[in-house]
């Protein structure tokens, strides 16, 4: 290493601050300042206040973490027309992508079922706003177990144990 290099490396070690509290806390062990109850208890608030700094990071992650668990978790509740239903919605199609393509039929009227079942619990309810949006729901999730079932008749047709249909 040549002494051009060592100078700026020596340079950019010289640009390094120490923390606050290190810098407290040592001119009070040299200067040998008396400790006092306050004092202790303003050094112990800055330990701890670093400690929390340094994972804001890590617990705001968690929040949000949290947050859209819960939110997911509250989605699964939700009728037709509620705005959670969006992400109900979202969640269940996800489900449908990891299944096999001869089972997708099964899948797509396992929620035609749930549709049903959402528009028998808003009928009971009365609520006339989400009828029409849990309709829609139904007839939607039928025609695509029916395009599905459609699809897989064709396949196996093809393959030639459509007979058996």
């Amino acid at each position: 290493m040549d002494e051009k290099t060592l100078i700026g490396k020596i340079e950019i070690l010289g640009q390094i601050k120490p923390r606050k509290s290190w810098v407290i806390l040592t001119k009070k062990r040299i200067l040998g300042e008396e400790r006092t109850l306050p004092g202790l208890f303003l050094d112990g608030f800055r330990v701890f206040q670093g400690l929390f700094f340094q994972y804001r990071l890590a617990l705001a992650s968690l929040i949000l973490i949290l947050v859209l668990g819960g939110t997911f978790a509250f989605a699964q509740k939700s009728l037709p027309g509620e705005p959670l239903f969006v992400i109900k919605k979202i969640t269940e199609k996800s489900r449908a992508v990891f299944v096999a393509e001869n089972e997708k039929p099964k899948v797509q009227l396992e929620l035609a079922n749930k549709r049903l079942e959402d528009l028998a619990k808003i009928a009971q309810t009365n609520d006339v706003r989400k009828l029409a949006p849990a309709i829609d729901e139904f007839q939607a999730n039928v025609s695509e177990a029916a395009k599905n079932l459609e699809n897989l008749r064709k396949s196996n047709w093809d393959r030639g144990i459509g007979r058996c249909l």
